[in-house]
């Protein structure tokens, strides 16, 4: 254990007590949970390392929801690459000059469907192989080609009766679009963007991705639904168990999480009033 003039000194030390390895968490299991005696009598290590990291992946998801933030200069093209460890989007915006930060609007109607070749009589034209041959979609051309940026939406001018009531007000929104391409793997921006913006994207990982079992690190407040994750995913899968044991297993491993949601919600009393003094409603 390194000493306080080593903590202090090595800024790789700072804050990393409140963490442990996935390795050390494995040693743990094995130890006190995998042997005669026990409820788990025998298994492969490689198997324990793969529900462990199950259990991560499960963390990050439905109790840490921890952003990952990446800074991205947009191309000509209006796309974007999404990240390696890219899992479910959290927010997308772009930055001013003066470095404020302007959420932009999901464009939910362009589901950008496939587009297959036609000949001049409008059927469908074949490869050497027989399958259709593939096109640009006419949907992501007028996209690109129509800008879908809102207007103010306190400067509207009612330019035909009724107009502004005709608004899909759930779309409106000064600061652009943009479209997610799940299959292509890319984000897409409406032409109001242009080469050289800054867009900022806020998503959410697994946690796991580019790590080692030693680089991977657990908050301790979590480690308790580790080692019951671990017991209720092993005996679920493993022949012979009694049913009234898994359920058991399964019991207390969603309790933990549970009591993991709240360890990491770090609210205190005086947070909680703050919070609430700066909500413009009656809490019933």
């Amino acid at each position: 254990m390194a000493t306080s003039q080593q903590y202090y000194q090595d800024s790789t030390k700072h804050g990393q007590y409140q963490f442990v390895n996935l390795t050390d968490v494995i040693n743990n299991f094995m130890l006190m949970y995998v042997g005669d005696e026990k409820i788990i009598n025998d298994i492969p290590r490689y198997q324990v390392v793969h529900h462990a990291k199950r259990a991560i992946q499960e963390l990050n998801y439905n109790a840490l929801k921890e952003t990952v933030q990446m800074e991205i200069e947009l191309g000509s093209n209006l796309k974007i690459i999404m990240p390696e460890d890219f899992v479910q989007l959290v927010r997308v915006s772009f930055i001013d000059e003066f470095g404020r930060l302007y959420p932009m609007t999901e464009n939910p109607h362009n589901a950008l469907p496939k587009a297959f070749l036609q000949d001049d009589n409008a059927d469908f034209t074949f490869d050497s192989d027989g399958a259709l041959q593939q096109g640009t979609s006419l949907s992501e051309t007028r996209m690109a080609l129509n800008p879908t940026k809102q207007k103010d939406i306190d400067s509207l001018e009612d330019e035909h009766s009724g107009g502004r009531y005709g608004m899909e007000t759930g779309l409106a929104n000064k600061n652009g679009r943009y479209l997610i391409d799940k299959k292509s793997g890319v984000i897409k921006f409406s032409s109001d963007l242009q080469d050289g913006d800054i867009i900022v994207l806020e998503y959410i990982s697994d946690g796991l991705f580019g790590s080692t079992d030693t680089t991977i690190k657990i908050n301790k407040l979590a480690e308790d639904y580790i080692y019951a994750y671990l017991q209720a995913s092993i005996l679920e899968t493993k022949f012979g168990v009694q049913e009234y044991i898994v359920r058991r297993t399964q019991k207390s491993a969603s309790a933990k999480l549970k009591n993991a949601k709240i360890r990491l919600m770090n609210i205190n009393m005086d947070n909680l009033v703050q919070r609430l003094k700066g909500k413009n409603k009656w809490i019933k």
